[in-house]
């Protein structure tokens, strides 16, 4: 339902984004998306609660892939009703939640302490029609 494929190289504090890297996302996950939302986390206090990404704009079970940028932040996903599962999202670190997942799982970036420093998401999506 959901992976999280760790970073190759952490080195960049100043990531420059490339139109390569939708590319090599779908080299990573064989899914070709279309869309690009971002989220900013300005310091650990930034949150966003329990939900799912199943908005009907979206499609029927879309693919989410997520890249992560700047402080490392935990991010946790769990069954509908279950208990959840943490990951600690560091720079470079890319989530990915397979079809199915929105339907099955609620997920969020909870609060941490307020020393993080900037964080940011770029979630991009598969949408299905």
């Amino acid at each position: 339902m959901y992976e999280q494929i760790s970073p190759q190289n952490t080195q960049s504090q100043h990531p420059r984004l490339r139109p390569a890297v939708g590319d090599q996302i779908t080299a990573l996950t064989g899914y070709k998306f279309r869309i690009v939302i971002g989220n900013q986390y300005r310091t650990g206090m930034d949150s966003i609660g329990w939900h799912a990404d199943n908005e009907k704009s979206m499609g029927y079970e879309p693919a989410i892939a997520s890249v992560s940028l700047g402080s490392c932040r935990k991010f946790q996903i769990k069954p509908r009703n279950g208990k959840p599962t943490d990951f600690w999202l560091e720079h470079g670190s890319l989530l990915v939640m397979h079809p199915g997942c929105q339907s099955t799982h609620l997920h969020q970036v909870p609060n941490g302490t307020k020393k993080s420093g900037n964080a940011y998401q770029l979630s991009s999506l598969q949408l299905f029609t």
